[in-house]
């Protein structure tokens, strides 16, 4: 790297150590560059682009020092707080300039060129260097350059420490500036790190990675990064499903046959870390540190290692699809970081918020599970298209590493592997049941405590996924019954006269209207699926709510209608 021709300014007081303003730079895959003469004339083309962007009246050697690195540098501003960040933001802004060959005086690059920039305000001391010049050393530049291997190619990110000296919660208007989260870096480091987002500078927080983003950093970063982050999770007592994840992420990469973290200075297998969240296993080895997870803890231990050594991770980019509408079913997903959203025909699936009652986006985000009900129906297609909203990552686990009988399997694996499809039944089960209610048109007269007491009294049926419905024409009358998937055929008492009822209705509501039983047998298709709650406590909830007996009142008379029996 060139260095500037400037000699900067050493004041006599030049080691000691006072706070400064660092802004550094990384050229994103400089090495790779194919020979020794492109990477000069990158550099020369950097160099000039780095003057322009530093703000007016500043780049001069009292006000600045430039710290040249193989593939970039480090810029400290010994004064002015927000001179990095503008240097930052208007750089990026050149960077896209010159890309298109749009920058006065220098060539459109082959290759466009890419930076990562991080800012941060810590302690430095200036000195003179092995050359005799005035250069900066300490922990501002140190927390700079890390917070560059943090950074996608094009990201600028801002520290905590200069966050809050800058004070960028309340500048500038054209600027988007949101915390990430924790970093971790070398030494199992954290930073609190910001993205800074201006237009064409930087990019958009919807495009960050989540809490999982080091997914993509070299071997020996990633499994830093990940100790760090089980190390930290585990002794707050944090979230258990991003223990079992990062458990799991740090058995994928480390080599050797039984790989251990280091916590409190004690040697805890991962493998024993994903034993230790099911119910069974609490306390064993981990110390009086109980985990729990909805989802996890309900397994086995054998299941647990199972699940995990048999999933593998993903990654999907902004708008980049998970999983499309039709196509067959191969696989169930846990969200892992991110968002992904749902479309059906090419629509934005909405449903009704349980809470404002408005239309909103429906979305998956961390620790929800996805596409699961193909692992019950092989010829399951995907009923809808699921698209990344921002950069996400599942888990996902293949319908056939738990499919009972495949070859090669044995009986306790076929039985880990039963246990695995019982829970995921439970949980979409479930799942289902409270959504379908805090959603469906019916119910939407009901406040959030009423809808919450129809949950907990709410039955889902088939209790087991390896059973079909079983119902009784007289069950039809005790409950009612919401369809959910699948179809049903409803005979009457007046022959061979049937009715059919399809997924999203209801049946039973012809008891607000008639006096006996007009039901006299149902089939369902094997696909069909159900919640059902007791008359007793739907007369409770009519009761003490008169549109809610309104609206079932006029379902109920619909329902006559079709069955024929008006008279």
């Amino acid at each position: 790297m060139a260095r500037s021709t400037e000699q900067p300014v050493v004041d006599e007081k030049a080691a000691e150590k006072f706070n400064a303003h660092v802004l550094t730079v990384d050229i994103v895959d400089f090495s790779l560059r194919e020979d020794a003469e492109s990477q000069t004339s990158l550099v020369q083309h950097f160099i000039q682009l780095l003057h322009k962007a530093i703000p007016e009246g500043l780049d001069n050697a009292r006000d600045r020092v430039w710290s040249p690195a193989g593939d970039g540098g480090s810029l400290t501003f010994p004064k002015l707080v927000t001179a990095p960040l503008e240097t930052a933001i208007n750089l990026a802004r050149l960077v896209g300039m010159y890309n298109e060959g749009k920058f006065e005086a220098l060539p459109k690059p082959r290759i466009p060129l890419q930076l990562r920039m991080g800012i941060h305000t810590g302690a430095v001391s200036m000195e003179r260097d092995f050359d005799e010049r005035t250069n900066v050393w300490g922990n501002g530049v140190n927390i700079s350059a890390r917070l560059i291997t943090l950074a996608r190619p094009g990201q600028i990110l801002v520290s905590e420490a200069y966050y809050n000296m800058s004070e960028l919660a309340a500048s500038r208007n054209d600027m988007e500036v949101r915390h990430i989260g924790k970093g971790w870096v070398k030494h199992n480091k954290s930073i609190v790190i910001y993205n800074v987002y201006s237009k064409g500078a930087g990019i958009p927080f919807e495009e960050t990675d989540g809490w999982f983003g080091p997914f993509q950093y070299p071997l020996q970063q990633a499994i830093r990064t990940y100790q760090g982050m089980l190390t930290e999770e585990y002794v707050q007592q944090g979230n258990t499903f991003r223990i079992a994840v990062l458990a799991k992420r740090l058995l994928d990469l480390e080599t050797s046959p039984n790989p251990e973290v280091t916590i409190h200075g004690r040697k805890i297998s991962l493998i024993e870390i994903i034993r230790s969240i099911s119910e069974q296993k609490f306390g064993a080895s981990i110390g009086q540190h109980s985990l729990y997870d909805r989802f996890f803890s309900p397994l086995s231990p054998a299941a647990l290692v199972y699940f995990f050594q048999n999933a593998q991770f993903e990654v999907y980019y902004h708008n980049q699809e998970l999983a499309r509408e039709d196509e067959k079913a191969d696989r169930l997903m846990i969200i892992i970081s991110g968002t992904v959203g749902v479309y059906r025909k090419g629509t934005k699936l909405r449903v009704v918020d349980a809470k404002s009652q408005d239309l909103i986006d429906v979305a998956f985000g961390e620790g929800q599970i996805v596409g699961e009900m193909g692992l019950f129906n092989p010829q399951t297609r995907r009923n809808a298209t699921l698209i990344a909203e921002r950069p996400t990552i599942v888990l996902s686990k293949s319908y056939e590493t738990l499919r009972v009988g495949r070859p090669g399997s044995n009986a306790v694996d076929d039985r880990v592997r039963i246990e695995i499809r019982k829970q995921v039944w439970r949980y979409y089960r479930e799942r289902t049941r409270d959504s379908h209610i805090a959603s469906h048109p019916l119910l939407r007269e009901l406040n959030n405590n009423e809808k919450a007491l129809f949950s907990d009294h709410a039955e889902f049926l088939p209790d087991d996924f390896q059973g079909g419905i079983q119902c009784e024409a007289n069950d039809l009358w005790e409950y009612w019954n919401f369809l959910i998937a699948g179809q049903a055929i409803v005979y009457t008492n007046r022959g061979e006269e049937t009715i059919e009822f399809k997924s999203g209705e209801c049946i039973g509501l012809l008891r607000l209207v008639m006096e006996t039983n007009p039901y006299n047998g149902i089939e369902f298709s094997q696909d069909a699926q159900l919640i059902r709650i007791h008359w007793d406590n739907v007369a409770d909830l009519i009761k003490k709510n008169p549109s809610l007996d309104q609206i079932c009142t006029m379902h109920g008379r619909e329902e006559r209608r079709r069955l024929g029996l008006i008279l």
